[in-house]
């Protein structure tokens, strides 16, 4: 797995959230940052985990006005249902046909689909990661030491 350096540019993407409409990174560039959570499937127990802790912590990355998205390969049906059975409030994008998650770097492992958090500054750069696939917990904490990193908006 190849992951994506700081200062790299961030590849653009358009994916379908869990209500079906389009989330492009291009929206984001030039006035916010953007946290990409790269999980394994919905409605397993670690990513279960993994985004509690974002959606847990979603008032601190709102400090940051940072836009917070979990993206998988599972559909918008799998995301909607989901985001209304653990209450998330954080956006889900499907990645189907798992080409955004290969453009990040984000693959395979054993046959596992790679647990990656990306941080994206204003100017679409990234501005770091986290790869841990052991502790979920870890990617919000890292996620928001990298946003308090960045310089603060104009």
């Amino acid at each position: 797995m190849k992951l994506l350096q700081p200062g790299t540019e961030a590849p653009q993407f358009s994916l379908p959230n869990q209500h079906g409409s389009q989330v492009s990174l291009a929206e984001f560039q030039g006035s916010q940052p953007v946290v990409l959570i790269f999980y394994p499937k919905d409605a397993t127990s670690g990513c279960t985990l993994e985004l509690h802790e974002f959606n847990r912590r979603r008032a601190e990355f709102e400090e940051f006005d940072a836009a917070l998205f979990g993206i998988s390969g599972d559909g918008v049906d799998s995301h909607q249902s989901f985001c209304e059975a653990e209450g998330y409030e954080l956006s889900l994008l499907a990645d189907t046909e798992n080409s955004v998650r290969r453009d990040y770097g984000a693959q395979e492992l054993a046959g596992i689909p790679g647990r990656v958090t990306y941080v994206i500054d204003r100017e679409g750069k990234i501005a770091g990661y986290c790869n841990s696939a052991i502790d979920m917990k870890l990617h919000a904490a890292r996620a928001l030491e990298i946003l308090r990193d960045l310089p603060a908006a104009d």
